[in-house]
């Protein structure tokens, strides 16, 4: 009796171990090792020309640089100075004409560097609303968000600056608005940072 119960254990082992070695013998692979080669700069240099047809991933010339596929004789340098500009000013009061349909926005802009905030009020039939506004500037460009302070319209702004003249085109969206059209404005006042 002890030993039939020794030796259904035993069986009942075996049909527990069999399927898990089988899987684990299907699902494991022997990797080979890398073929250990003592390789030089000069075989290292051989294996990429071939791997690429011993065709020129790049040309160097006296320069510290590299320019990948291009001959020595058509490289152009830029002659005189790259000037980097900053953003253009846009401080000042400035008067606001969009069409689709026709409405007026006198804004205050203030600005530190790239950013730009301010307040003022939108003319709508004789209907006047008071908003906020905020954005940025880049070079010049000026992306802009107004923000009527009653409602939940939003006008997004994206204007080509000039001195003291901007234009370009913006989109109103709201609850059930959506409208794009053009816009121009010109600076009424500009505004004069002081100095103490």
């Amino acid at each position: 009796m002890v030993c039939e119960k020794v030796i259904l254990v035993l069986a009942l082992i075996i049909c527990f171990i069999n399927p898990v070695a089988s899987q684990f013998a299907n699902n494991y692979r022997t990797e080979h090792l890398f073929p250990r080669q003592d390789l030089s700069g000069n075989q290292i240099a051989k294996g990429v020309r071939e791997a690429f047809n011993n065709q020129s991933m790049s040309t160097t010339n006296h320069g510290p640089a590299m320019r990948p596929g291009v001959t020595g004789s058509i490289v152009r340098k830029p002659q005189g100075n790259i000037i980097q500009l900053g953003p253009s000013s846009v401080a000042g009061n400035w008067s606001l004409k969009l069409m689709n349909p026709v409405k007026y926005l006198n804004l205050t802009f203030y600005q530190s560097e790239d950013a730009v905030f301010g307040y003022g009020n939108l003319t709508d039939n004789g209907t006047i609303e008071h908003l906020t506004a905020g954005g940025t500037v880049v070079g010049d460009e000026l992306g802009m968000y107004i923000i009527p302070i009653v409602s939940q319209n939003l006008y997004r702004m994206w204007l080509k600056l000039q001195p003291g003249y901007m234009e370009g085109d913006y989109i109103l969206s709201g609850p059930g608005v959506l409208r794009h059209g053009s816009l121009t404005g010109i600076l009424i006042q500009p505004q004069h940072t002081v100095v103490i």
